[in-house]
């Protein structure tokens, strides 16, 4: 579970302690001018005189180490705080991606960062309708964001990653997790779906990911889509890869489907939150 302390006063509390030496430094200085002032033996004022320069000295030394720490921790925190949002940024990429997957044809370049950038710009109404438009691979409807969303998770559950982050990043990441589980959850319903007569198992081939590199054991329900290469038998390329539900069935992946199309607006509205909510974590940064 993960836990959001809600931003306490201990901050300025801690200011305002840290004020109390200045305080102690300053009454003292005004005490020993005082005195001063009212004792008539020479020999007495001119200690007096001595101490409360050595009082304003240790005040302005106190002053210039206070400055200079001031700095420093302002520095460190900008530094790790830039750190922890790093590890959060390869997962936030990767859900641009996997949008811009669902929305852009493979002949469009998804991946492309032309695509990517002018993905975040799209309005509704076409997102909506490249959505209507665009022929699925089963591969590339029934996925699931299990992987990325778990990884998010672990990193707002790391005892110290998290408190470098803001509440509000955090809050942010926590609801783009969940639209995007959502999301995937929503798509992969058949009911939503139109499955086509079209497979594409002449151009592909499907391997589990175990099948590839003994690595792959850590992601025991990731799948590899090959394309095959004419007139080489057994040679492909690996076009793409995603988590699966165990047990899927491999000609549902291969398998041509279409987002019904009284189905496009709720899939065109959850992407364009979950644009949204990226956008912001990328105005934050």
């Amino acid at each position: 579970m993960i836990k959001l302390p809600l931003k306490t006063n201990l901050l300025s509390r801690r200011r305002i302690s840290d004020f109390y030496p200045f305080l102690a430094l300053i009454i003292l200085s005004i005490i020993l001018v005082s005195l001063a002032l009212l004792v008539k033996n020479v020999f007495a004022q001119n200690i007096l005189a001595n101490m409360t320069a050595t009082s304003l000295y240790a005040l302005l030394a106190l002053f210039t180490y206070d400055t200079v720490k001031q700095f420093s921790d302002r520095e460190k925190s900008r530094e790790l705080r830039e750190y922890a949002e790093s590890e959060v940024d390869p997962h936030i990429m990767s859900i641009l991606i996997m949008l811009s997957k669902l929305i852009y044809t493979k002949k469009e370049k998804p991946r492309a960062s032309n695509k990517i950038k002018e993905l975040a710009e799209l309005p509704k109404t076409t997102i909506k309708l490249k959505l209507t438009r665009k022929k699925y691979l089963g591969f590339e409807v029934f996925r699931n964001s299990t992987e990325t969303t778990k990884n998010i998770r672990s990193l707002l559950e790391n005892s110290f990653i998290r408190p470098l982050l803001d509440d509000d990043l955090v809050l942010l990441l926590l609801k783009l997790t969940n639209r995007l589980e959502r999301l995937f959850k929503y798509l992969s319903q058949p009911d939503n779906l139109i499955k086509l007569n079209e497979t594409a198992k002449k151009e592909y081939v499907i391997f589990g990911s175990k099948e590839i590199s003994s690595y792959n054991a850590y992601f025991p329900n990731r799948k590899l889509l090959v394309k095959k290469i004419p007139g080489k038998k057994g040679m492909g390329v690996v076009e793409d890869f995603a988590d699966f539900a165990p047990n899927i069935e491999i000609d549902k992946l291969l398998n041509y489907y279409k987002v019904k199309e009284n189905r496009t607006e709720t899939v065109s509205g959850i992407i364009l939150e979950i644009l949204k909510l990226l956008k912001s974590w990328i105005s934050k940064r």
